[in-house]
């Protein structure tokens, strides 16, 4: 089993607060997409040993692709694009017309990401968001209509310039559109952004860290009381609603990553593509090396399942572990516990929601 990733490395504009590897010189999407088939041609044999369960066009901005970019793309995977359970297409709201939608069910995509971020005007504005809230309500309700039911939606909390009653106004209006799956994430101000420049310039400062929790943990109780699983640190379902693709990076399943910045994961090597489109045309036109490769020690693959295995509501299995690693921690795990961060019983550890506001130093302390 193997999940198949895409990434789409253009935007029609740059988000204040992304730092994700895109360009906004849209001129070059055929070049790149012809690259990013030459790359599959190569990587064939490997491809074609697994079974593909899940696909997923994420960016960048995939749905700036055209039906015909798209479908050749799928179409490269021969075979395995019918036995996917999942086929993903991340997509902003302006981009959903009645006629794309039409376009995403003729390719057989069957789950919908869409970029929302808030509801409010004077956010999106700040951010450089492109689309109205009233555009991503009337975009999520149009796919709904279109017969789309596997739609997840992402929100952003911490906000500069949002109150925590708006935060709860957006929860509330995105949880009233009744989609099976969401993402919440707390902005973070990266440095080579414009609100990392801002911030660094003194005209921007990021919400407190307790209003930041206040806003999570909110939000985690309000979905449970709705019947959403908190199944990984950003992501909440519907039971039956998982995210399968990102399921396969979290169990440590294989996947192949395909175009710029691209990562893959198989038989214990990591590997990622040049984080250079020019570079990544040229490399593939000459057959010349695109991408790196790491062969991952015991300890990579152990440090690795902590890292995600935290990140989930399952946690860590001690079964998984060495014991000597397990004995020099047993303090470690009784503080978190005590602190009302963690549980643990006969089978494991994982964080609580509280835990998660602080799973980067938790994952750290705990490291082999």
């Amino acid at each position: 089993m193997m999940g198949v990733y895409f990434h789409i490395p253009f935007c029609r504009h740059a988000c204040h607060y992304c730092d994700f590897h895109f360009s906004t010189k849209l001129d070059a999407q055929e070049d790149l997409v012809v690259a990013m088939l030459k790359e599959m041609q190569l990587r064939k044999e490997e491809i074609v040993q697994h079974e593909i369960n899940t696909i997923y066009f994420g960016g960048g901005t995939p749905s700036v692709l055209t039906e015909m970019q798209l479908g050749r793309l799928l179409d490269a995977l021969g075979n395995g694009v019918a036995n996917a359970t999942e086929i993903t297409l991340e997509a902003n709201p302006e981009d959903l017309t009645s006629e794309y939608l039409r376009m995403v069910q003729r390719l057989g995509i069957n789950r919908l990401s869409i970029g929302v971020q808030s509801f409010f005007d004077e956010h999106l504005e700040y951010m450089n968001r492109k689309h109205t809230g009233a555009q991503a309500e009337a975009a999520i309700k149009r796919a709904q209509d279109a017969g789309l039911t596997n739609i997840t939606a992402d929100l952003i909390f911490g906000i500069p310039i949002a109150t925590f009653s708006q935060w709860q106004s957006n929860v509330e209006q995105l949880l009233q559109l009744e989609i099976p799956h969401f993402s919440a994430y707390a902005l973070t101000v990266e440095e080579k952004t414009v609100f990392g420049a801002r911030q660094k310039k003194g005209i921007l400062e990021p919400q407190k860290d307790e209003e930041v929790e206040k806003s999570f943990l909110y939000l985690d109780e309000i979905a449970k009381l709705l019947v959403y699983e908190h199944y990984e640190l950003s992501n909440y379902a519907k039971p039956g609603f998982r995210s399968l693709h990102n399921g396969n990076y979290w169990k440590g399943i294989p996947y192949v990553g395909i175009g710029p910045s691209a990562h893959s994961f198989s038989e214990g090597k990591r590997r990622w593509n040049v984080s250079n489109n020019p570079q990544y045309i040229r490399s593939l036109e000459l057959k010349k090396d695109f991408f790196e490769v790491e062969e991952l020690t015991e300890i990579d693959r152990l440090n690795e399942r902590i890292m995600v295995g935290l990140r989930t509501c399952e946690g860590i299995d001690w079964k998984d572990f060495p014991a000597d690693w397990k004995n020099d921690n047993e303090r470690n795990f009784f503080k978190f516990v005590e602190g009302g961060n963690a549980v643990m019983d006969e089978t494991g550890f994982r964080l609580t929601p509280k835990g998660w506001l602080i799973s980067d130093h938790i994952i750290s302390t705990l490291f082999l």
